[in-house]
Formats: C-alpha cells, structure tokens, sequence
C-alpha cells in the first residue's frame, strides 16, 4: 500500500506540471487531479511474494498519452526508489512497467473526458 501512496503522490504532481504547462491556473491544476485503480491478482488480494501490482492512471482530458511517456517517464527515471522503467508506448494501452520500492508495477494510462477526475 505504501507503494501505491509514493506512486499516486508522483502521478499527482506530474498532473500538476503538465496542468500549469499548458497554462492552467494553480486552483485548477490542482483540482484537475488523477485516480491510481489497482486490477488484476493484487486487487483480489491474491498477492504472494514477486507478484507485481496492476495499476491504472485515470487522468482528465487535458492530459496526453504522449504526457504520459514524454514527461511522467523522465520523472519516474529521477526518483531515486524508481527502477526498471520501461515504457510500452506502442501498446494498444499506454503501461510503464518499473520497479518502485522493490515492487513491480504495471501502471497503466487512460483519460476520461473530465476537467477534474
């Protein structure tokens, strides 16, 4: 669970930046949000030693699948419990597989058509 804590933290603060970036005001930078949902074996609790975690990304309209590989995957390369980052940017569904605090994560991207999610 902490890992999904460090994770979302991270995933928020690129929200942020993309959010200003693209001239947002820091109310609705701030407001604009994201939600980190788990799926697969962790989510039903199967989870047994080396087994990774399936996460989802829902993020707002504004942003980009191309913001997901070309400004959240330099992030995630400069925190220091980050390793293994490997983007998957021709995949039908955009996933960075990396290694956070020793846990395998597969984090997934999808935007809904929301200001705010």
């Amino acid at each position: 669970a902490a890992v999904l804590v460090q994770l979302r933290r991270i995933v928020l603060q690129w929200i942020y930046e993309v959010s200003i970036a693209q001239g947002m005001d820091e109310e609705a930078a701030k407001a604009a949000g994201a939600k980190i949902f788990t799926f697969g074996s962790y989510r039903l609790g199967l989870v047994s030693p080396g087994s990774d975690i399936d996460a989802l990304c829902v993020a707002p309209r504004h942003i980009s699948r191309e913001a997901f590989f070309q400004v959240l995957v330099p992030k995630l390369q400069e925190h220091p419990d980050i390793v293994d980052i490997s983007p998957v940017p021709d995949a039908y569904v955009p996933i960075i597989k990396l290694k956070l605090s020793g846990v395998e994560v597969d984090l997934l991207f999808a935007r809904l058509s929301l200001t705010q999610v």
